[in-house]
């Protein structure tokens, strides 16, 4: 498993055969497991990881089995729609897509780019990239 770091601090996989990795998936700039606000001008946030999938549509109720036992509080569900190096994905000729959203830890998202990389990179068209966010109320999403 290879993990190239963007400028943006997202971080994207490549998958090669029978490699093993050593580190982690997760690469947020809070790799902190408590809660440590930052000041901006007039509220307190916390740097937590915003994970985001774009996946075949019939993944939905697996991925939402994921993110729960990966221990998130919360996701977010969107249609979607795009262009790829699979090809085209639209409702009409493919099927639709979904857009999955969740803010979590950097050990929670680490786990679920550890599922979602072995379990769905192959076999499905998915894509997953992860951020930094600056949350307010970052006690809700930990």
């Amino acid at each position: 498993m290879a993990v190239r770091l963007a400028a943006t601090d997202s971080v994207r996989l490549e998958t090669r055969p029978n490699e093993t990795r050593s580190q982690p998936y997760a690469t947020c700039r809070n790799e902190k497991p408590e809660i440590s606000y930052q000041e901006t001008s007039l509220v307190k946030t916390v740097p937590l990881c915003l994970l985001t999938v774009i996946a075949e549509s019939i993944l939905k109720e697996r991925l939402i089995h994921d993110v729960r036992e990966a221990g998130a509080r919360g996701y977010t569900i969107t249609d979607a729609e795009g262009e790829g190096v699979r090809q085209r994905r639209v409702g009409e000729i493919l099927g639709a897509n979904i857009r999955l959203e969740t803010i979590v830890s950097p050990e929670v998202a680490d786990r679920l780019l550890g599922v979602i990389s072995t379990e769905y990179f192959e076999r499905y068209a998915v894509v997953a990239y992860l951020s930094t966010v600056s949350v307010i109320r970052g006690e809700k999403y930990v």
